[in-house]
């Protein structure tokens, strides 16, 4: 398994889980090398939803394997809205509440670990967003990439 196809995974899982969907939350994998925050994320969140950014800080050796990279991973779910607007219309899930399912959603204990959660702001020009991110540390064996 890779980073991206890890994000995928979860990006999918968070899409199925129908609590999500119907409080308008929907999931993205976090392209390589952009920014926090990028368009398609920014417009679900502009029209009233909350997006959920999976992406992969940060990555480790952690021992040794026959075949493939032991790692261990930070995972982190940014769940990303603009309170006046997510909030307007019902029904609705905060960027907390939504990093609180995803918390209890991804944490299996064995493979993917929960951590903690932190909060910030993103200002992006006129629009200040706000962000409940949901860390988890995550164990996998690491295959190398496709070309």
């Amino acid at each position: 398994m890779t980073l991206r196809k890890l994000q995928i995974i979860i990006r999918d899982k968070l899409n199925a889980c129908d609590a999500l969907v119907q409080g308008r939350c929907r999931a993205f994998a976090e392209d390589a090398l952009s920014a926090q925050l990028t368009p398609e994320p920014a417009l679900h969140a502009g029209s009233g939803g909350v997006a959920l950014v999976v992406r992969t800080p940060g990555a480790q050796l952690s021992g040794a394997a026959a075949s493939g990279l032991p790692v261990s991973s930070t995972l982190a779910v940014d769940c990303i809205e603009i309170p006046a607007v997510n909030r307007a219309q019902e029904p609705f899930v905060s960027a907390m509440g939504a990093a609180e399912r995803v918390a209890h959603l991804l944490h299996d204990g064995r493979t993917v670990t929960f951590d903690r959660f932190e909060s910030s702001v993103i200002d992006d020009k006129e629009t200040r967003f706000y962000v409940f991110t949901a860390y988890f540390a995550a164990h996998f064996t690491h295959t190398k990439p496709q070309d």
